[in-house]
């Protein structure tokens, strides 16, 4: 990642995972957690919560303070997307039967059809060119390892 932040020239990364913080560091990799909506940051670093595999796409929610409000675009031109494998399902219809399995393992009372307020699911795109901008930004996803 590290590299990758360099090659782009990325010098103010926006980190939405207040748990990377000492990772990034350790890793010489400075990060700020807050910028005006309307200011641009050279690359930001998310977690979804869901990767659909069968559209390739990837999957935010208000669950955990995963999503980022409006979206999760025009925020860099640069997108780190980090995920885990079992994050991966084969369709949307996967993302809603395992939020309603969590709600019941969270013993809720409430009877919610679906457990998000919001939800925002980014499709990849072809492209012409490899000029990338806030409002079409590159997306890079990084699978992390669970031990």
């Amino acid at each position: 990642m590290k590299f990758e932040l360099e090659q782009s020239r990325c010098n103010t990364i926006l980190n939405t995972s207040p748990q990377l913080v000492p990772v990034l560091e350790n890793f010489g990799i400075h990060t700020i957690n807050v910028t005006p909506s309307s200011t641009p940051v050279d690359a930001v670093i998310v977690y979804s919560e869901f990767l659909i595999a069968r559209t390739g796409s990837i999957v935010f929610s208000q669950r955990h303070n995963m999503m980022l409000y409006p979206s999760i675009k025009d925020l860099a031109k640069n997108v780190i997307v980090l995920g885990s494998a079992r994050s991966i399902v084969p369709d949307f219809s996967s993302v809603c039967t395992q939020t309603k399995q969590s709600t019941k393992e969270e013993n809720r009372i409430e009877e919610f059809d679906f457990d998000y307020d919001m939800i925002e699911i980014i499709r990849p795109t072809k492209e012409k060119d490899d000029s990338h901008t806030p409002a079409n930004p590159q997306i890079t996803l990084l699978l992390l390892v669970e031990m």
